[in-house]
């Protein structure tokens, strides 16, 4: 049986890879984006934050598969 959610999550990534217009300094930004969103989740904030989290890895997690060697911040 196919786990719906780990499909759906995979097409996403698939289509958002394809459209994709993202470079490094949107990379950064959703870095420290997803840590502030973690520490808030963290405190026992809303879970309405989980699904914005979730987009920031997805657009991280495509930035770094079309761009293979690129290096969070600079190496």
């Amino acid at each position: 049986m196919i786990d719906l959610q780990s499909h759906y999550r995979s097409v996403e990534l698939s289509h958002m890879r394809q459209l994709m217009k993202y470079g490094q300094a949107q990379y950064e930004q959703d870095w420290r984006l997803s840590i502030a969103l973690a520490i808030l989740l963290a405190t026992g904030s809303t879970s309405a934050l989980e699904p914005m989290l979730d987009r920031c890895f997805m657009r991280m997690e495509a930035y770094l598969k079309n761009n293979p060697d690129a290096r969070p911040f600079g190496s």
